[in-house]
């Protein structure tokens, strides 16, 4: 989800192939009207993970590195104890909430 995206096609083409690669979505978020928001390209599941570009982007950067850590710790413990960990991940908010939030954070 962005408030901003580049829409140019090399751009896209990049986004694109992370969405064949993982099942990546991108929403344009309209901060002044929620429910103006537009799904540029839709999320998938996917059964199979490209794992060489999984690789690839676990190196260049170390936000997504530990985003992966926290996906394997959810993986894990969910066999053993039946709970997700919710450390690393956003909140899922109500309508409410991501209208105080984008408020309280001066957004618009």
């Amino acid at each position: 989800m962005a408030l901003e995206c580049d829409e140019s096609s090399e751009f896209l083409d990049e986004l694109w192939r992370l969405n064949h690669a993982f099942g990546i979505g991108v929403i344009k978020l309209n901060a002044k009207d929620l429910i103006s928001s537009e799904v540029l390209i839709p999320a998938k599941k996917k059964e199979n993970l490209d794992f060489t570009t999984l690789d690839l982007l676990v190196g260049q950067n170390s936000d997504f590195k530990e985003f992966i850590k926290n996906v394997n710790q959810n993986i894990q413990g969910s066999d053993i104890f039946k709970k997700v960990i919710k450390n690393g991940f956003d909140n899922v908010m109500e309508d409410e909430e991501i209208e105080k939030y984008i408020k309280d954070k001066k957004i618009i």
